[in-house]
C-alpha cells in the first residue's frame, strides 16, 4: 500500500471501470486508506514509549531505546536479542553501517547494522532512527550498539570488522566505541570520492583510466604490485598523493589492511538493506519500525527452514566456490618442500603455500579466508580435508545457529488507551523545502552512465569552460 502512487490509482480504477478520476480524489483517497490502515502519524508517536516497553517484555534481552528533545521525537534504536544471537553465535564478525532517508512526509534518518551470514546473505543486527544524520547521531547509535553487544555472555571479546562509507560520523564514532576493530571504507565510495576530488578536470578516457588503476591498487593481495600501482597513479595524477594520504589506503586496500574481510570490498550489504525496507521507508516511524521487525521475523523463520535442507557440509555458496578451487588446484604441478610447505606451479607462476599457517603466496587465502586453488592442491596431495582450512563462518551448522533463535511477536491487543488527548511524544520538527518532495534517489558519479559532452566543440570527456580544442 505505501509503495501504491496515486497515478498508479488513476489508471487502475480507468482500466478497470472506464473511470477517470482526478489526481487530488486518487491522492486523498491513499491518505484516508493510510490513515484506516496505519491510523494517525501525528497522534502514532506516543505510541513509542509502549513500543519500546513491549519489546522488551515480550523479547527479553533486547534492548529498545528512544530520546525526545522538547516533547519532540529525535531517535530510536532496537535492536532484538534473537538477531544479537545469531550475529554473534554464527554470522562472521563483520558489520556493515549505513544510513537511508525515511520517505514519509515527517522525514527523518534509517540508520541500519548488518552482516553477513555463512551463505552470503544480509543478516540485519539492529536499527534505529534518527532526525538527522550527524555525527552526534551516529555516535548514539554506535553506543548502544556497544552495550547490545557486549550484553551477550557468548561475547568474549571478539575483534569485529566495520565496512562503512566515509561519513565523519561514522569514522570519529566506530573507534571510539570499537577501538580495538577494523574499519574498512568502501572502496566504491572511495572511487567516487578520488573522482570528485581529483579527477574534475581530466577528459573522460583519462578518469576511466586512473580510476581503473586505482580499482587494482585496492583489489591486488600482493604489496609489492600494491605499491607499483600507487606509484604509477600518483605520477599519472599528481593530485592523487594528497587524496591518498587522507583516504589512508590501510582501510581499503588488501594489500595493506590488516584486518579481516572475507574478500568484502563494498558496502552493497547495508544498500541491500536499504532496499528491502523500501515499502517500510514509507511509514511514520512507529509503524515502520514494526514493518521491519515483521520482516526480519519473517525472513529468519523461512533460512531457519532453509538450514535444515542444507545437506553439505559447508553452506551451499561456499561449497560452490571451494568445489570449484579443489577443481583447478587438481590441473596445478605440486612439489613438496618441507613439511606442510609445496612449491605450486601455475600457468605462468609458482606459488609458495604454507598449510601450517594457512597462507598461499597468492595471496587469495588470507584474503577470502579460504583455500584457493593452490593451497586446495596441496591439502588434497597430503591426503587432509579440505573443510579443516576453511573459516568456520562457513559452516552449515553456524548457518543453523544464525536463525535458531526467534523474534516473538509483539501484540498491540492489551495496548494501554490513554482516556486524555495529552501527547508526551509529537512528530520531529522538518524542515521543508519548497515544490514538490523527490522521491527518487540521486545517482553517484560513479553510477551515472552520462558521458560529459561539450558544447564547443561536440566531443566528449570535457566542457566548454575546458575544452582545448582548435576549432578550424
Amino acid at each position: 500500500m505505501p509503495l501504491y502512487k496515486p497515478s498508479d490509482i488513476v489508471k487502475d480504477i480507468r482500466r478497470q471501470y472506464g473511470v477517470e478520476l482526478p489526481y487530488h480524489q486518487a491522492w486523498r483517497g491513499k491518505e484516508v486508506a493510510m490513515m484506516d490502515l496505519y491510523g494517525n502519524s501525528r497522534l502514532s508517536y506516543e505510541r513509542i514509549r509502549w513500543y519500546c516497553d513491549a519489546i522488551r517484555q515480550t523479547n527479553p534481552g533486547s534492548i529498545a531505546e528512544y530520546e525526545t528533545i522538547d516533547g519532540r521525537f529525535r531517535r530510536l534504536f532496537i535492536c532484538f536479542h534473537a538477531s544479537l544471537m545469531g550475529f554473534i553465535k554464527g554470522c562472521r564478525p563483520l558489520i556493515f553501517m549505513d544510513a537511508t532517508f525515511i520517505k514519509h512526509k515527517d522525514g527523518g534518518v534509517l540508520l541500519g547494522a548488518t552482516s553477513k551470514d555463512g551463505n552470503d546473505d544480509m543478516f540485519p543486527i539492529a536499527y534505529g532512527v534518527v532526525d538527522i544524520e550527524c555525527d552526534e547521531n551516529w555516535e548514539w547509535f554506535c553506543r548502544f550498539l556497544k552495550e547490545a553487544i557486549h550484553s551477550c555472555t557468548e561475547y568474549s571479546g571478539q575483534q569485529f570488522t566495520f565496512m562503512t562509507d566515509r561519513h565523519q560520523g561514522i569514522i570519529k564514532s566506530v573507534p571510539k566505541y570499537f577501538p580495538d576493530s577494523y574499519h574498512s571504507y568502501c572502496i566504491r565510495h572511495v572511487k567516487e570520492n578520488f573522482k570528485n576530488q581529483v579527477l574534475v578536470h581530466y577528459r573522460a578516457a583519462e578518469r576511466k583510466r586512473l580510476i581503473d588503476l586505482l580499482n587494482a591498487a585496492a583489489y591486488t593481495p600482493r604489496l609489492t604490485v600494491f605499491r607499483k600501482l600507487i606509484a604509477k597513479l600518483t605520477s599519472e595524477a599528481p593530485g592523487a598523493t594528497t587524496f591518498l594520504l587522507h583516504a589512508k589506503p590501510e582501510h581499503w586496500a588488501n594489500a595493506v589492511f590488516p584486518g579481516p574481510r572475507w574478500g568484502i570490498m563494498t558496502s552493497n550489504v547495508a544498500e541491500s538493506f536499504n532496499s528491502w525496507v523500501l515499502e517500510a521507508r514509507h511509514l511514520p516511524v512507529p509503524q515502520m519500525v514494526d514493518h521491519i521487525r515483521i520482516q526480519i521475523m519473517q525472513m529468519m523463520h523461512q533460512r531457519r527452514n532453509r538450514g535444515y535442507s542444507i545437506q553439505s557440509q559447508l553452506c551451499p555458496d561456499a561449497e560452490k566456490v571451494l568445489q570449484k578451487n579443489a577443481e583447478d588446484g587438481r590441473r596445478l604441478a605440486v612439489f613438496t618442500s618441507n613439511i606442510m610447505i609445496y612449491d605450486v606451479k601455475d600457468t605462468n607462476y609458482s606459488c609458495k603455500v604454507d598449510l601450517h599457517m594457512c597462507s598461499c603466496s597468492c595471496g587469495e587465502w588470507r584474503i577470502f579466508r579460504m583455500p584457493c586453488k593452490h593451497a586446495c592442491a596441496c591439502i588434497e596431495k597430503d591426503g587432509r580435508s579440505l573443510y579443516q582450512f576453511t573459516d568456520n563462518c562457513f559452516q552449515a551448522e553456524l548457518y543453523r545457529v544464525t536463525y535458531a533463535e526467534a523474534i516473538s511477536p509483539i501484540p498491540d491487543m492489551e495496548k494501554p488507551q490513554s482516556a486524555s488527548e495529552e501527547i508526551h511524544i509529537l512528530p520531529p520538527i522538518r524542515k521543508t523545502r519548497p515544490g514538490r518532495p523527490k522521491k527518487k534517489r540521486r545517482p553517484s558519479q560513479v553510477e551515472s552512465v552520462r558521458e560529459m559532452r561539450c558544447g564547443r566543440c561536440g566531443k566528449v570527456g570535457h566542457n566548454r569552460r575546458t575544452c582545448n580544442e582548435v576549432i578550424k
